[in-house]
């Protein structure tokens, strides 16, 4: 049996001025897959999960996310549906400790958790009352990323491969059924790059579908096959890692010829 289809972009385009980001983007994401999407800076890969993410909306084109199209749709309303992200720079809250990042994430990913939230803000002491019950989808997202006994720990004190494992766990107490990764291994030495490729496979063993923005070629191919090749907003290539080396316009954009 086919593979199941969580997300279908269909001839997307994006504009900012007379630039044109992002030129009849095709492409599908697959139930339990990690889906590379490569190219050199500048091809569009950032500009297409921004607009997958909500934070761009397209000038022209659809998306559909489980046959029900969304594109335009505001992020956090994303993220009710179940998809998030993680962002090259991390972005965390820093007068917050690495929980209290984790656990403003879970609340963001439900209605009614939100509502309790901004009511109670000032004293943060929403958990303890029991307002929301995300106590187990923080430790859980703590847990996967292994930042659990860091938890107590200000965001501030992190380093950045602890700064981009955090902005890993928080997208994941929301829950994803599709989560936006990128250039998580931007900076990171092996041993660290290493331990993020680990996590996001087994992410995909928990029924998470991945896309991972990444122009380092040794860290897609420990995570994935397929790719999807950008250049100048276009894709221009997608099948295997093995077939993309042996594709003369791939070896041309990422070598010069």
């Amino acid at each position: 049996m086919s593979p199941k289809e969580i997300l279908k972009v269909e001839n997307v385009e994006k504009r900012f001025g007379g630039l044109k980001a992002l030129n009849k983007v095709n492409l599908s994401v697959y139930e339990n897959e990690i889906l590379g999407l490569v190219g050199p800076n500048g091809s569009g890969k950032t500009t297409l999960i921004n607009v997958i993410s909500g934070i761009y909306k397209p000038d022209a084109g659809k998306i559909y996310f489980f046959g029900k199209r969304i594109d335009g749709i505001a992020t956090y309303k994303l993220a009710h549906l179940g998809i998030n992200r993680t962002f090259q720079i991390p972005k965390p809250f820093h007068g917050l400790t690495v929980r209290e990042n984790v656990e403003v994430a879970a609340l963001y990913s439900g209605k009614q958790c939100l509502k309790s939230f901004f009511k109670h803000l000032k004293n943060f002491k929403f958990m303890e009352k029991g307002y929301c019950n995300i106590e187990d989808d923080v430790q859980t997202a703590l847990s996967i990323v292994g930042l659990d006994k860091l938890q107590d720990k200000q965001a501030t004190q992190l380093n950045t491969s602890e700064q981009k494992l955090l902005g890993l766990a928080r997208a994941l107490a929301t829950k994803p059924k599709l989560l936006l990764v990128d250039e998580i291994a931007a900076g990171l030495n092996q041993e660290e790059t290493d331990k993020i490729a680990e996590i996001l496979q087994s992410l995909v063993k928990k029924s998470i579908s991945i896309i991972v923005v990444e122009h380092l070629m040794h860290f897609i191919h420990k995570i994935t096959s397929r790719v999807v090749v950008m250049d100048s907003g276009s894709p221009i290539f997608e099948g295997t890692l093995e077939q993309a080396a042996n594709d003369k316009r791939v070896v041309e954009v990422f070598l010069g010829g």
